[in-house]
């Protein structure tokens, strides 16, 4: 062939060759753009995991070009039209909610309701969102009291309902109630009374969630892309992540929740959950069907006696549970319940094998006994 022509060939080989090798983001990506190149594949397509039907409509879209040491490369020059339902382990249908449980007090109405955790006594603490309270109720589904009022007064027990109002809540082991108040871009402290005591301003932009983790108070810092983790004198220790796509980066994480020695963070505009040490490095990501990266998508996450992750998914009105290890074990809510079924559910919490959510669009608490 003529010089030109193998000189370009050969120039195409060093580049591919430099894509797959190279540890520097921005030379792949401007070899990606050179080529318009739109979608990179990277990973397996797993009979076991995934079913046949995902495996079969894989290759027929896609070109095999070579195998080596149990991987294959292919190429394709379109989209797959993979759905999500094709995705789904074959062994695990989506399943509707029974015995489910609703607390409603006409007397004491909840607003959309978001966080809730649940104290060492059964207490249900609920953030009352657009109400700017934490709400308190027994596990029996009695109306208790409320914490906090609506407001933006620095320094005070006021709670900023506008927006999306306080979003995360969590209780101490002395009864300490801790409020992530959204977007009064702060964290408020509340004594076991529901009196007022301090506040951590951290240089917040909107946190949603926050979860005591060894001896830490980690907090979801959705706005700036982060988790600020502090000691329990409320001085900051650090701060993990910035916003990326990259392991170790977020956008706009959400949930957190706590298995064993392990963190685990809703990445939710990475579509992922990663898993965090005591040193707050990662050791483990997996991805999450169905969360989509839109306006109103806040998926919370708690961990179960079994030690499994559950985690909301408010844009389908389903939970999804997983495995320590990532792997799907069950979808549920998708169908009928005796309550109806779930309408954009948001916090979750666990309790003595129950787990109590946060029914946003249904303005209500539900209470599950885990099957």
């Amino acid at each position: 062939g003529k010089p030109e022509a193998l000189e370009a060939m050969s120039k195409r080989q060093r580049d591919v060759e430099t894509l797959y090798r190279t540890s520097d983001f921005r030379k792949a990506r401007d070899l990606l753009d050179n080529y318009k190149v739109s979608h990179v594949f990277f990973g397996t397509v797993e009979k076991m995991k995934y079913g046949s039907a995902a495996e079969k409509k894989f290759k027929k879209y896609m070109k095999e070009l070579r195998s080596f040491g149990g991987t294959t490369i292919y190429a394709g020059y379109q989209d797959i039209p993979i759905t999500e339902e094709e995705l789904l382990p074959e062994e695990i249908p989506p399943r509707s909610l029974a015995n489910v449980r609703p607390i409603q007090d006409p007397s004491h109405p909840l607003d959309q309701p978001r966080g809730v955790t649940v104290g060492a006594d059964g207490t249900l603490y609920v953030c009352n969102s657009k109400k700017g309270t934490v709400d308190l109720y027994s596990l029996e589904g009695g109306y208790l009291r409320s914490i906090g009022s609506p407001g933006t007064t620095p320094g005070s027990g006021e709670l900023n309902p506008e927006y999306s109002g306080p979003g995360g809540v969590a209780v101490d082991a002395d009864g300490t109630v801790s409020v992530a108040d959204t977007w009064n871009h702060r964290i408020a402290f509340f004594g076991p009374d529901g009196t007022y005591m301090r506040e951590i301003k951290g240089d917040f932009w909107g946190p949603r969630n926050l979860a005591f983790y060894d001896s830490n108070l980690v907090v979801a810092d959705t706005g700036k892309h982060r988790l600020a983790v502090f000691n329990r004198q409320g001085a900051m220790v650090r701060s993990v992540g910035d916003k990326g796509e990259l392991t170790g980066q977020f956008i706009e994480p959400v949930g957190l929740a706590v298995i064993g020695d392990r963190l685990y963070v809703a990445d939710v505009g990475n579509q992922r959950v990663q898993v965090f040490d005591r040193n707050y490095a990662p050791v483990l990501e997996f991805g999450v069907l169905g969360w989509e990266d839109q306006v109103g998508t806040e998926p919370y996450m708690t961990s179960d006696d079994q030690q499994t992750l559950w985690l909301t998914d408010s844009g389908k009105n389903r939970l999804q549970r997983y495995s320590a290890e990532g792997r799907l074990l069950g979808i549920y809510g998708p169908g009928a319940s005796p309550t109806g079924p779930l309408s954009t559910p948001k916090g979750i919490a666990h309790f003595q094998g129950n787990l109590i959510l946060g029914d946003f669009g249904k303005n209500r608490l539900l209470v599950w006994k885990i099957e």
